[in-house]
């Protein structure tokens, strides 16, 4: 359970151990959203990426209502990973930065899966025959594509932040693939979502 002390001593450092009891207890919308957002405004804007990014946790697992109740707390903490966005130094960071902010929008599937990006590989089922595939992101079975409007967006922005490398894994984690067991060919991004 969180107390105020663990709280006024997170918000006070944002490097203070008390983050890490903020992060297990998983108190919920309701309290920590607004104080997220308190917290952040702040903070100097290179300490907020932690804070985004649990907040896209807690609005992943968070109901529409508490996402309408929430808005504006939800709206400023995605304006402050939109800062951040362009100053993170690698790939990886940018992915889960990037995926904050989605989950921020409410997408559930992606506010959750882009960081496959990072891990190099998607686990998905075979949407006919089910049959549970693994695919690395570099697998050269896989037919480069960009299957959706959101996959178009996100090739782009990697494209406009110079970060060739991650926008050709993207081609890869929404291109197409056939399943092995009986030939079905299908999206691997498509069936993610």
């Amino acid at each position: 359970m969180l107390t105020q002390e663990v709280l006024d001593a997170a918000a006070a450092d944002p490097g203070s151990p008390a983050w890490t009891a903020i992060r297990k207890a998983q108190a919920g919308v309701p309290l920590l959203l607004p104080w997220l957002a308190r917290t952040a405004a702040g903070f100097d804007s290179r300490d907020r990426d932690g804070i985004v990014v649990l907040a896209g946790v807690l609005v992943v697992e968070a109901t529409n209502e508490e996402r309408e109740t929430h808005r504006a707390e939800i709206a400023r903490l995605k304006a402050f990973a939109a800062e951040l966005l362009p100053t993170v130094s690698d790939d990886e960071d940018y992915v889960i930065l990037r995926q904050a902010m989605l989950a921020l929008d409410g997408d559930e599937v992606w506010g959750t899966w882009l960081d496959a990006l990072n891990a190099g590989e998607i686990d998905v089922p075979c949407p006919e025959c089910d049959e549970p595939l693994l695919y690395a992101l570099t697998d050269d079975t896989i037919e480069p594509g960009l299957s959706s409007p959101l996959a178009t967006q996100l090739h782009t922005e990697a494209l406009q932040a110079g970060r060739s490398a991650l926008a050709e894994t993207l081609t890869h984690l929404f291109g197409q693939v056939t399943c092995p067991e009986c030939a079905t060919r299908f999206g691997l991004g498509d069936q993610v979502s």
